[in-house]
């Protein structure tokens, strides 16, 4: 049943009223910034990260001198503690880990194995802003954690920098953006809103494979040094009048509902299964055999579809860690939208149910009305 209406207030409480302290920041990799400046991370230390990821803590080690050291992550994005702690060496500093997709790992064990080496511990919790861990908040067992708003609540930018550790410092304080740099953001969205997919694809590949790259080096040290500032007051106002408990409850109603009709098979099925109480998906997805294929169904239907992730990042050894690289290669999202009406919902799933099939046997099936 969809939570009782209550008045709208701000989600970050919860985290302020666990002990944390909070700084909303222009989004999630100006939260990595001051992370690695809380913990005093120096040129020359080490970072245990993910072999699957999107690469921004990847590339702001790069950027300040540090190494980030991969570690496993398996075909249904668990990521491996016993390989990340084989790796731990006297230059080890802290370990990112990610709750993919929403779906949170096993913080406390990853929180009581980092204590016991005196490693730091970030929870990065951008897939699933205002999810639960059990009974608690995704996010409270590291020592720090990050969150992005625009990637789960569609807002113009925003982030946070969650602090549990009471030993570190706190940020110091985050200038407003500009009006030219609020400009600035919005003409990047439109562009990359217009923007024909191919031609995008066609720079990401540009982006993660070249090397050298003097365009990923500019962009990453731009960011680095650049993007340390408050969210818009946009999406400050947004985030003040959120009923977090409504949407999570949608989006998971969603997710259900396209689960239930997702075949299971070698071609394609759930990249994840039914989600844990309290958990905020980010998207529905998919592992399918032939990504090109199944995204020109799944549009030709009239599905939004991501291929989310699409590139390792260059520093990856592929052959180091094959999961991670067929995750690259194999995985689809399926955004979900909270404002979605049910017949929309329901039209999606008939679509998945028919997905594995051949390309003729899929017929659009008339949408009811929604009213």
């Amino acid at each position: 049943m969809p939570p009782s209406s209550r008045a709208p207030r701000d989600p970050m409480s919860m985290y302020r009223a666990s002990g944390g302290r909070v700084t909303l920041t222009s989004g999630g990799r100006a939260a990595i910034e001051l992370a690695w400046n809380a913990l005093g991370i120096k040129p020359g230390d080490e970072i245990l990260a993910p072999a699957y990821t999107g690469g921004c803590e990847v590339d702001s080690c790069n950027i300040h001198g540090f190494r980030a050291v991969f570690y496993r992550v398996d075909e249904t994005c668990r990521a491996d503690l016993d390989d990340a702690m084989r790796r731990v060496t006297p230059r080890t500093r802290a370990v990112y880990l990610i709750h993919f997709y929403g779906v949170p790992q096993d913080s406390r064990a990853w929180a009581d194995a980092c204590r016991a080496r005196g490693l730091y511990l970030i929870e990065d919790c951008a897939h699933g802003i205002f999810g639960r861990d059990g009974a608690e908040p995704m996010g409270l067992q590291g020592d720090l954690a990050i969150f992005s708003f625009n990637k789960t609540l569609g807002f113009p930018d925003g982030g946070a920098l969650l602090i549990n550790n009471p030993k570190l410092p706190n940020p110091p304080p985050l200038p407003d953006r500009s009006l030219f740099q609020v400009r600035r953001m919005f003409a990047r969205q439109l562009f990359l809103a217009h923007t024909p997919d191919w031609i995008l694809a066609h720079a990401l590949r540009y982006f993660h494979r070249r090397r050298p790259n003097p365009l990923r080096k500019w962009i990453n040290t731009y960011q680095a040094y650049r993007g340390e500032l408050q969210p818009t007051k946009i999406s400050q106002r947004l985030l003040s009048g959120l009923e977090a408990d409504s949407l999570i409850w949608r989006r998971r109603e969603i997710y259900s509902t396209w689960l239930d009709a997702c075949p299971r098979n070698d071609a394609v099925r759930p990249l994840l299964g039914r989600l844990p109480e309290g958990v905020n998906p980010l998207f529905f997805a998919l592992w399918v055999s032939d990504r090109e294929i199944f995204r020109r169904r799944l549009i030709a239907e009239g599905a939004a579809v991501y291929r989310w992730w699409i590139i390792p990042h260059p520093d990856l050894n592929c052959e180091a860690f094959p999961e991670a690289a067929r995750l690259h290669n194999h995985v689809l999202a399926i955004p979900i939208n909270p404002a979605l009406t049910q017949p929309a919902v329901e039209h999606l799933a008939t679509v998945l149910k028919k997905i594995d099939l051949p390309a003729g046997a899929l017929e659009r099936p008339a949408l009811a009305s929604a009213s």
